[in-house]
């Protein structure tokens, strides 16, 4: 297994398993990605050293300096198998929604609401875009999403239960059914964060056996053809 595909958080690991094969490792590549660019957010403690490392990630992924990136395997992985068909808009997008993080917390409702529409907008229309036709709402979705998920990553009780409220409404005009099968990885996730921001709880800070639980279940169901 490629080493930056052990970046990946366990959830996300096994969602991937339930892409269709052919797509299968084109999305543990988004989510290696995603996870190098929470690295450089939580590896940073002054906000220019972020902007800088943020900088090169910009640079290349829009190829203005030709040699940027050649040797890092995640970024050679990202030209040979996403770049091609996808290319970087929703990447370099989801870079401006991590850098909203380099700012001072605790972030105010507006400045959460911009923190996802680019990263999990942008991360989640990639996807589409390598999965073929997709669902207009699934930007929303990539937004709720990201609010759940940064709800379980930071220490201020308040920021986490906004981003839970606003993941809650950014997920009130996706639906449970009609989503693509080439999506199937994103409509199971869409299930377990609809299900913790209805109860008004916060994302785990890494997986637990309730998340697991759900996980093999909504799997289950979808296998069935019932969600």
């Amino acid at each position: 297994m490629t080493d930056f595909i052990m970046e990946i958080p366990p959830l996300q690991r096994l969602l991937t398993a339930y892409a269709p094969k052919k797509m299968r490792e084109e999305q543990q590549i988004l989510w290696a990605f995603d996870m190098r660019m929470a690295e450089i957010v939580r590896s940073t403690y002054e906000p220019m050293l972020g902007q800088i490392r943020f900088a090169w990630w910009r640079e290349a992924l829009s190829g203005e300096k030709e040699a940027a990136g050649v040797g890092d395997p995640l970024m050679d992985a990202l030209r040979a198998r996403v770049l091609p068909n996808a290319g970087a808009a929703g990447l370099l997008e989801a870079i401006e929604g991590w850098e909203v993080l380099l700012e001072p917390l605790p972030l105010s409702d507006w400045q959460l609401v911009r923190f996802a529409e680019h990263r999990g907008g942008g991360l989640y229309r990639t996807i589409g875009q390598l999965s073929g036709p997709y669902p207009p709402w699934l930007s929303q979705a990539g937004m709720g999403w990201a609010l759940w998920d940064l709800s379980g990553h930071v220490s201020d009780s308040d920021m986490a239960r906004r981003s839970v409220a606003l993941a809650r409404e950014c997920l009130a005009d996706v639906p449970v059914r009609g989503w693509p099968d080439t999506l199937a990885p994103l409509k199971i996730l869409s299930g377990l964060v609809r299900r913790d921001v209805e109860n008004n709880r916060t994302a785990p800070a890494r997986m637990n056996w309730r998340q697991y639980r759900q996980l093999l279940w909504l799997g289950l169901r979808r296998r069935k053809g019932e969600a």
